[in-house]
């Protein structure tokens, strides 16, 4: 079945077909990215036709995202099935869970323990190249009868899940259309693949898909200059465009928030193990005891689903009583929480592939203009743009004095009133998503 919101407008439109697994109801990071472009789209003169699940398994929903879809976007669906419901049921994984012996939101399993071993062989040699595979094959079929009656000008596809990618290039070597593979995240250079539990010819088969996906597209999208650099190994680099992740002025133009009267280190999304700060709970510890005052003045607040072992490790020191968790708030009420912080946490993964990681919640923090605290590779793709922007620092997992000299002197900034986060403006207006979108645009008019 689909869905169409016909006017006068669209005739005049090029047609997109984009085909991403994750599309609102669903909450979560892997919605912003195709739904602001999906937004804008139609300025530029594209018409977006949107392809996804009818049942997708949603970690997370999200009602109010459905406000961002522009009444002339296109929405078709079709049933998937995917192994989820008998995955959990086997190895006692709850949904939406992501702590010891669960599931985290790239499919990695995570914890010790024989569950969770097991659950890692099953996922990393079964379901290739992930767990959306077994839509593959009735996507192309649905999509060849689709385009037979609904022609469109260009095909862009969305990953992970990687699927995505063969659903567009299995279906244009039946129907001839210029064609977009995007990549948010690595594929085999994503860090979590190296722990998988493959066997040989399965980690082969992964990178022999990886390089027929991308000789074969007409174009690759990716969000950081590293994926560029890593992907040049296989294509030319003339074949690769960056386009980043970024904000949309209309989520904060219509926030209002004042920074709080409390020292305030927000972190917003996803919170992993493998990416605990742990060196910045150790530093505010520490700051409690030097500082008279600072533990009534503190406020941590952690807004997303956060790793248990995380929560824990913070509610056995005095920072426990400091503490706000709340698992999930609607994204239009985030920019809020943004804007009031004193500090703003952006921990990536520890792991060296983290590098080429530009997450979408750090534009979002840019547009939010509250100084950042990133924890993760200070030679990477994010220290860069956020030494270009001067929107605030980074530091090594490891660099503990470092964490704690930065808390400590935005501390005595906020106690005299100064703090605030010096903005190169010109730099970071560069990442809003309608000026994104003309960028995007651009590569998509030299292909139609």
């Amino acid at each position: 079945m689909y869905i169409c919101h016909y006017c006068l407008k669209c005739l005049c439109l090029n047609r997109v077909l984009i085909i991403t697994y994750y599309w609102p109801p669903a909450g979560g990071s892997g919605v912003q990215r195709w739904l602001k472009f999906s937004k804008y789209l139609p300025e530029y003169g594209w018409q977006p036709v949107i392809y996804t699940p009818e049942n997708p398994d949603m970690k997370v929903r999200d009602d109010s995202l459905s406000e961002d879809i522009d009444v002339r976007t296109e929405v078709i669906k079709s049933p998937i099935t995917e192994p989820y419901a008998a995955y959990r049921k086997i190895f006692g994984i709850s949904k939406g869970d992501i702590g010891n012996s669960r599931v985290n939101s790239s499919d990695k399993p995570e914890g010790n323990g024989f569950s969770a071993w097991l659950a890692n062989v099953v996922r990393s040699n079964f379901f290739i190249p992930d767990p959306r595979c077994g839509w593959i094959g009735p996507s192309v079929r649905f999509l060849r009868e689709y385009l037979r009656n609904h022609p469109v000008d260009l095909i862009i596809s969305t990953g992970p899940p990687h699927s995505m990618h063969l659903i567009a290039k299995k279906l244009t070597e039946h129907i001839p259309c210029p064609w977009i593979a995007d990549f948010r995240d690595p594929w085999t250079n994503m860090f979590y693949f190296k722990h998988m539990k493959m066997l040989p010819f399965i980690r082969k088969r992964h990178r022999k898909l990886e390089r027929d996906v991308l000789r074969s597209a007409d174009n690759i999208i990716v969000v950081s200059e590293t994926m560029k650099k890593d992907f040049s190994r296989i294509v030319p680099s003339e074949k690769i465009t960056v386009i980043t992740n970024g904000f949309d002025e209309d989520d904060f133009i219509k926030a209002e928030a004042s920074v709080n009267d409390v020292f305030s280190l927000v972190h917003t999304g996803l919170m992993i193990r493998d990416g605990d700060p742990y060196n910045i709970w150790k530093a505010l510890d520490r700051l409690c005891s030097d500082i008279p005052g600072f533990e009534k003045d503190l406020s941590i607040k952690l807004i997303g689903e956060t790793d248990e072992y995380i929560i824990d490790e913070i509610g056995k020191t005095r920072l426990g009583k400091c503490l706000e968790y709340v698992k999930y708030i609607p994204h239009k009420e985030i920019t809020e929480v943004q804007m009031s912080a004193a500090l703003l946490l952006l921990p990536l993964r520890d792991e060296p592939e983290s590098g080429a990681i530009l997450t979408g919640k750090f534009f979002e923090y840019l547009a939010a203009g509250r100084p950042v605290l990133a924890i993760g590779p200070v030679d990477g793709d994010l220290g860069k743009v956020l030494h270009e922007c001067k929107a605030g620092e980074i530091f090594e997992f490891s660099d503990y004095k470092g964490v704690y000299e930065f808390i400590r002197k935005k501390y005595f900034e906020f106690k005299a009133g100064s703090l605030n986060a010096d903005f190169d403006e010109e730099q970071v207006k560069k990442y809003s998503r309608r000026e994104l979108t003309g960028s995007l645009v651009d590569l998509m008019d030299t292909l139609e």
